[in-house]
């Protein structure tokens, strides 16, 4: 297995002033589906790094939205 296959890409974005985890790749849209959600819980996340997986949190500009 390749080191990226053992990395979960997601993106941290406040939604009424809650934190949602949206997953950012395939191997995060994997783990939502399994989850039977459209988002990561911090439980899911929690899971996720019991089974060994890194957590790489995505960062956007928010520049490009003003």
């Amino acid at each position: 297995m390749t080191p990226q296959a053992k990395t979960v890409t997601v993106s941290v974005h406040r939604v009424y002033g809650m934190p949602v985890i949206y997953p950012a790749d395939a191997n995060a849209r994997s783990f939502a589906a399994i989850a039977g959600t459209k988002t990561l819980t911090r439980q899911t996340v929690r899971h996720i790094k019991n089974l060994g997986f890194e957590i790489v949190e995505m960062f956007e500009s928010q520049l490009e939205q003003i």
